[in-house]
């Protein structure tokens, strides 16, 4: 349960909530019964609640990663920091994005073998920022293959997911459905 009560009555519009505006209707199934628990916590303030879903938004919509690296970057920043919540949410979004359970699980593992160049940079990259351990060498690695408008959007996107978690973790926000595993071990399949 969460440490903070999740308000009675709370607003209509907040299960709209559950994802940014910017996010494409093909995820509109992801949890349509109620708005998401990260929401209802901060409820109590519906302008804060407002503010951080234009600013998840505005960062998916303009990190300059594909719809499939943005989600290896969360789950990489999700793993990294222990956040299941995030994980929880971003498996069913990744597998939407073409990611198999079993890159999913490589990931968890973090065995990148199955991955492209690119995106085991990006993995990488993701990992070590949410740990605060990003070297010269790490940033120099991203500007080689990504331009410098898209590396300020990914250490932002990685960033947003962070400070969420702080979120997550103050409150002790639960999943919604039980917790997907790592390993996907409670994975179902819509």
């Amino acid at each position: 349960m969460a440490r903070i009560p999740f308000p009675e009555d709370v607003d209509p519009d907040l299960v709209e909530s559950q994802r940014p505006d910017s996010l494409p209707e093909k995820y509109s199934h992801i949890g349509q019964q109620d708005a998401r628990n990260v929401y209802r916590s901060i409820a109590h303030d519906p302008e804060v609640v407002e503010t951080l879903r234009a600013h998840i938004g505005a960062t998916w919509e303009h990190c300059g990663l594909s719809d499939r690296d943005r989600e290896l970057v969360l789950l990489s920043v999700a793993r990294e920091i222990d956040s299941a919540y995030e994980w929880h949410q971003h498996v069913r979004i990744a597998i939407l994005e073409g990611i198999s359970p079993e890159e999913i699980r490589a990931l968890s593992a973090r065995d990148y073998e199955s991955f492209d160049d690119t995106e085991t940079l990006l993995m990488e990259f993701a990992a070590a920022a949410a740990s605060n351990g990003v070297t010269d060498e790490d940033v120099e690695s991203l500007r080689d293959a990504f331009p410098d408008d898209d590396v300020a959007g990914i250490v932002a996107l990685v960033g947003v997911y962070v400070d969420l978690n702080v979120i997550l973790s103050a409150f002790d926000v639960e999943t919604e459905e039980p917790f997907v595993g790592w390993e996907l071990e409670n994975l179902e399949r819509d």
